[in-house]
This record gives structure tokens, sequence and C-alpha cells, in this order.
């Protein structure tokens, strides 16, 4: 499959103000490419210097290059795999992942937004506008974010209000399959130590496969509110809302297993002679599993014990997902370090049906999630420096799913 887009990018500021990505580039020309800082050990770094594993790709690359779902990270971060399908995202770093997406499963790789880690798969919709970067932490990471970190964490950090600036950009991009992305945001100082910024972002491409599955309809906004409330003391508040609808994500028919007519029913292991033979099917992998062709192929398809023929799929996929969250951040300098402290609240709403091949799987689920990290880095001691910390996480999950 090829995609061919077609992107503008235009940035906007008010006369006599200086847009700072220009000056930023203009930097950058001057002077070559500086340090990229990340956080990705809970402390500002530079990623030159970070004992970690890691690849950072900043926001305008991110922008540059169309990514809207976490899926198209895999292009840019090396021995990455996402996978997405209709429960949530198949996150794989250097092999080690969870091939379970269900809402009592948890991730092998930690997923975290703006610093606070999303517990279920299916919240990393809707996230990838107006980011600072993504940094991607290869290996277990289990000292600094937990148990879910097994295979390695993706941190998702969003562009921050800058203080006494005004300024903003929009972004647009047109396609094949009627690809239809645009995303922007707005920088409004409030006083000289004060900004608010707002963020939207809207995302949709018809289906990639032919009965309609694999498009996507996301819109989503983020509104901050920074403020530097004195030069050792800065609070910023954020709120974020992201819904996905459309039909959903598919699979395609590749063949079916086939009892070996050669091993009589009830025998015992028959050396060299397998139990069962697998039949390829003749469908295109574009069909999905709704088309005409690909219903009538099921229909011919016998339903082993059961003596019969297996049914076609329905009823027809949809996907209704919303999205919120509310998080802040407190940085105090009090001289012998910095104490960080973030309480966050994000709340999921599920209600959606999809196919599995086999079943049609329908969902609808709700998780709400609380924490609270607070953390203390300190000043360097000689050689070392050191980090203390506090976390706290409470989830509710009310699911009520069936398959059929």
């Amino acid at each position: 499959m090829r995609c061919f887009l077609l992107t503008t990018t235009i940035l906007c500021a008010l006369p006599g103000v200086a847009f700072a990505q220009n000056a930023d580039a203009a930097a950058e020309d001057a002077e070559g490419l500086g340090d990229i800082v990340v956080t990705a050990q809970r402390k500002e770094e530079s990623a030159q210097r970070a004992a970690v594993p890691l690849s950072v790709i900043d926001g305008s690359t991110l922008l540059e290059s169309g990514i809207t779902q976490a899926d198209r990270l895999s292009q840019l971060a090396p021995a990455l795999t996402i996978q997405p399908s209709s429960t949530g995202n198949l996150i794989f770093l250097r092999g080690v992942g969870n091939f379970t997406v269900v809402a009592t499963s948890d991730p092998a790789i930690a997923f975290n937004y703006d610093g606070v880690y999303v517990g279920r798969p299916t919240s990393s919709t809707g996230v990838f506008y107006d980011l600072a970067r993504v940094e991607v932490l290869k290996g277990p990471q289990g000292i600094l974010y937990g148990r879910n970190a097994t295979g390695g964490a993706i941190n998702i950090l969003p562009a921050q209000p800058q203080l006494g600036e005004l300024s903003g950009y929009v972004s647009g991009t047109y396609g094949n399959y009627d690809t239809a992305n645009a995303e922007g945001a707005i920088n409004v100082p409030i006083g000289e130590k004060g900004a608010l910024r707002l963020s939207l972002s809207t995302s949709n491409h018809d289906g990639y496969l032919r009965d309609g599955l694999q498009d996507e309809k996301t819109m989503a906004g983020r509104l901050q509110i920074k403020a530097e409330l004195t030069p050792d003391l800065t609070i910023r508040v954020a709120g974020d809302f992201a819904h996905n609808g459309g039909n959903g994500n598919s699979v395609s028919y590749f063949g079916r297993y086939a009892r070996n007519p050669a091993v009589a029913v009830g025998a015992g292991p028959v050396p060299g002679i397998s139990y069962y033979s697998f039949i390829p099917t003749t469908l295109d992998p574009a069909e999905g599993v709704y088309s005409a062709a690909s219903q009538a192929y099921r229909a011919a398809t016998p339903f082993g014990p059961y003596g019969r023929l297996l049914n076609t799929l329905s009823p027809a996929p949809s996907v209704d997902n919303s999205f919120y969250g509310f998080n802040a951040e407190m940085n105090w300098d009090v001289g012998a370090g910095t104490l960080t402290i973030l309480p966050a609240w994000r709340y999921m709403d599920l209600d959606y049906i999809a196919p599995a091949a086999a079943f049609i799987f329908d969902n609808r689920e709700k998780a709400e999630q609380t924490s609270l990290e607070v953390r203390f880095n300190g000043n360097r001691i000689g050689l070392f420096d050191y980090t203390l910390g506090a976390y706290y996480y409470d989830e509710t999950i009310d699911s009520n799913t069936s398959l059929s």
C-alpha cells in the first residue's frame, strides 16, 4: 500500500512579535544542532549524557512526517514495533511486548503522556499533536517506570506554554484515501510570567481495506496554563480530550486449517503426518472481512465440530471512544534540589464493535485512573546524582464484553 501526501505548514505570528520556532531554526542554522534535552530519567539532561539507550524524536520531525497515531512511530524509532488492533496498540521494543490487550492485562511497555502513566492500551489515541518530543527508552525500565516497563517505555511530551510569548502555527495535510489532517496551536501570554496554550487536532482518512475498515476519524484538543509564580516556583495545569470514531481496525483472511483426511478420526499419533493442514485463501489481503468476497468465503467455510458452514459476520463494526485527562505539574527549587509534584486523572469511555475474524467483539468499557507522583531531584554530591520519589496509582475498570 502506498500513500502520497501533500503537506503545507503555516507559521503564524502577529506583527512585531518574534515567532519562537523561526528563531530556534535560525539559531540552529547559525550554530548547528544544539543539545537535545530529555527527561527520560526523571530529570532534565542532555540526550548524549543520559545513561539509557533511547531514541528522541522532536516535534518538528513528527509534524513533517505526518504522524498522528502511535503505530507510525515505528518508522522513526529503531527497535520499536507498534501494531494497531481493535482493542488497542500492541507495542514491542526489541521484540519484548505483550500480545494481550484486554482490559485486565498489563502491558510490557510503559506508555506515558505528559509525565503520566497511561494504563490502558486503547488510551494511546489522540495525543500525537503539538508535541515537544517523543522519547523511546529501550530495555527494562522498572526502576523509574515500574513493573509494566519490562521491555521499555515511551514518553509523549506536549509542547508547553511559552511564558510571555504570543505565537502559534497551523499545519494541514491532504492525500489519497481522502486523508485530511490538520493541527494547530496558539500561545497567548498572561503577563510576562504566564501563558496559555490551546492545541487542536483532527485526523481523518477512509478505510485502507475494501470493506471500509482501517479508517481514522479522530479529533483532539489540549489546554494548558503555565505560570512562574516566583523565580523558584513554576506551576502548569493541563486538560485534554480526544474522540475516536469511524469503523475501526480490522483483519483479512489468509486461509484456514482443516483436518487432514489421511488421519482417521480418533487415531493416535501418525509419524510424519500432520493432523491439520493449512489451506490458503485466494482473497486479496486488502479485502478485509466485511467485503462481499470475504463474506462469501466465510459462508463457504465448514464450522468444524458443528457440521455446518459459518455464518456471515454481523453486525457492522463501529467505534465511539472518548478520552479525557487532567494533570498538573509543580516544580519548586528548594535550594538543595527541585521538588516536583504531578497529580493526574484520566478517564476513558469505550463503545465499539470490532471484527476478530472468527467472531464479533462487542465492548462497552469505562476506566478511570488517578495518580500522584512526588519526586525530589537533589543537587549533585561529589560524583553522585540522586532522586527520591513516591508514587500512588489507582484504577477502576468497568467492562462489559460479549463475543458473537
